[in-house]
């Protein structure tokens, strides 16, 4: 399938863009805290400055750790902007290599010291947002869906934005991460497949490329939860959720004081993990349809009609080089 010359636009800034790279490689994912690009680049390159004048250079005395950039890329020069964010880390080799993150890199840079004796953990996303504010003059939105759970004792102490949303997947079971909706930055947190965007379609062997790491896998068990909780006492209580009659018994163990209800909202997270059949792993595609994590994947098999169905997409690559341009969605679990 042929859909047009490969184009892309990067800005580093407001000073400098450019429409040639060695590749990029964008990995975004619910289960990361930071969405992660990598950009090569020829050592020097003719560009074209604020002023409009062509110039060539050497990128590396041009940028550095903490500029902002802008990836662009599709067909025919209709770019389609796969990642924002800023400069994490210059390797200064050939090519030149650029990693960067997410505007969740905003949160490395916070240092907070700040208590919350017994709050919702909305209290507590809305105090990163603010102190982003305070110093970036950026907005995080909060996700309307946040789950309601109440963090006790939560001590941040000299710690940065990140490791408090670190804390809060370790304690509650909470994934954070960035999501762009209606072009604003939004702070999602909650269950891992909690956060549904929108839905895409892909027919196997048709609008893909290769499905060879894809695998349909039968489920044909139950599952029971078990959760070992200790609170601060450190009497150990046992709880069971899920199937009762369950064949197969999936071991948590929660430390802390929960309530029952925040023991079901974990118990939920680990459950959805297991429970469906029907295909996982990765498949590749082309960058039509524009697919990213959240997304709801109507996938139709012609061959095997039952493995049809709805899947959620957890984590999506995408690569950008001189042999075109490539998606690769990776399913989690079947949602229908």
């Amino acid at each position: 399938m042929y859909l047009g010359q490969m184009t892309c636009d990067i800005t580093f800034g407001d000073k400098y863009r450019i429409r040639g790279v060695n590749g990029i490689e964008i990995k975004k994912s619910v289960h990361q805290l930071i969405q992660t690009a990598k950009v090569l680049l020829p050592l020097s390159v003719v560009m074209k400055s604020s002023d409009l004048k062509m110039e060539r250079i050497k990128i590396i005395d041009k940028i550095k750790e903490g500029d902002t950039i802008s990836i662009a890329f599709g067909y025919n020069g209709n770019n389609l902007t796969e990642f924002t964010g800023y400069i994490r880390k210059i390797n200064p080799k050939q090519p030149l290599e650029i990693e960067c993150e997410d505007e969740m890199y905003l949160m490395r840079k916070l240092f907070l010291k700040k208590s919350f004796p017994k709050n919702d953990v909305k209290d507590v996303l809305q105090y990163l947002s603010d102190e982003v504010y305070k110093m970036f003059k950026i907005r995080f939105k909060l996700h309307d869906d946040i789950p309601q759970v109440t963090v006790k004792n939560f001590l941040i102490k000299g710690a940065n934005g990140l490791a408090v949303l670190q804390e809060l997947s370790d304690k509650y079971l909470l994934n954070s991460y960035l999501v762009t909706i209606n072009g604003e930055k939004v702070l999602y947190c909650g269950l891992t497949y909690g956060l549904q965007l929108q839905r895409v379609k892909h027919v196997l062997n048709k609008n893909t490329i290769s499905i060879d790491d894809l695998k349909f896998q039968p489920n044909d068990q139950t599952y029971k939860i078990e959760i070992r909780h200790i609170p601060l006492d450190g009497k150990e209580i046992k709880y069971e959720f899920g199937d009762k009659n369950g064949i197969a018994l999936i071991p948590v163990r929660v430390q802390g004081n929960k309530t029952k209800a925040e023991l079901q909202h974990i118990a939920d997270a680990e459950f959805e993990k297991y429970k469906t059949s029907g295909y996982k792993g990765s498949f590749e595609t082309f960058l039509i349809p524009y697919v990213e994590p959240g997304f709801i994947d109507d996938l139709t098999d012609e061959q095997f009609k039952d493995r049809s169905g709805s899947y959620y997409i957890g984590t999506v690559t995408t690569t950008f080089n001189t042999s075109g341009g490539r998606r690769k969605p990776e399913i989690d679990i079947r949602v229908r």
